[in-house]
């Protein structure tokens, strides 16, 4: 999928990347106490928040991602799956992190045990991984890479 003649896909990436990125920051300020040093008390409600909107950003992303996959070289098809397998996991990771911090009509904070807490870290370590395998796409397959036109 293009925009403005270009992949959409990795325009869309950098949303959900940012979110989660600080929805794990945020979890982790909030169950060490650490945020109540520089005067932010509400980390896990902006956690929750982060954790949604990421959610839904991802979404784009993997539909314009699936979009992509028919251009992807033969020999980069180990790299796509793993680059799928780890985002996946990212998305169902922050998902069941969010989940988990519901209860009844209040807004999404961390369980004091730290279930979404550990599942926000490791969505935190898939996203990593996946975006790796992304880069690996990208930089040694030259996956969206247009060499039409040469630069002079």
């Amino acid at each position: 999928m293009r925009f403005l003649g270009h992949p959409l896909h990795p325009l869309l990436v950098h949303f959900p990347i940012a979110f989660w990125v600080l929805a794990s920051l945020c979890d982790v300020l909030s169950i060490t106490g650490a945020g109540h040093s520089f005067g932010l008390s509400e980390l896990g409600s902006l956690s929750g928040l982060f954790l949604l909107l990421g959610l839904g950003f991802a979404l784009a992303a993997m539909m314009a991602g699936l979009m992509d996959l028919s251009d992807v070289p033969e020999q980069a098809q180990g790299d796509v799956n793993l680059h799928l397998l780890c985002m996946g996991g990212a998305w169902v990771a922050y998902l069941s992190a969010l989940i988990t911090r519901l209860d009844g009509a209040t807004w999404p904070l961390p369980l004091p045990g730290g279930l979404s807490v550990a599942l926000s870290i490791i969505g935190l370590a898939l996203l990593g991984v996946g975006g790796w395998y992304g880069g690996q796409l990208v930089y040694k397959h030259g996956t969206g890479v247009n060499t039409s036109s040469q630069q002079k």
